[in-house]
């Protein structure tokens, strides 16, 4: 799984980089076939939003679908654990609706 952290008018410093990586760890017990994961930062400009400035946008492309979920705090930090919170229980919901259910060989479409 590759992991690709962008900033957008953000300056992405090599801890965040590192401590995104130990956080993301753990989403790949949902689904094994990730192929790349895209991590955004934006620092949202407006005043009257200051206390949510700070947005991650999580990507999980894999070869089902397109898994995406973001987040807005008044840090990166508590930011990337609310989007990683969310991305997780989509990741689940997809991860349930795969799975073959009392003996049936094939899901319902």
């Amino acid at each position: 799984m590759d992991i690709v952290v962008k900033g957008r008018n953000v300056e992405v410093p090599d801890h965040y980089r590192v401590h995104v990586a130990e956080k993301l760890a753990k989403i790949e017990r949902y689904d094994h076939k990730l192929i790349r994961v895209d991590v955004e930062l934006f620092h949202e400009r407006n005043p009257r939003q200051s206390d949510h400035c700070q947005r991650v946008e999580i990507t999980c492309i894999s070869r089902g679908p397109v898994i995406r979920a973001e987040a807005c705090t008044n840090d990166f930090y508590s930011a990337l654990d609310a989007a990683i919170a969310k991305i997780e229980t989509r990741l689940r919901r997809a991860a349930d609706r795969r799975r073959v259910h009392r003996g049936r060989h094939a899901p319902l479409s």
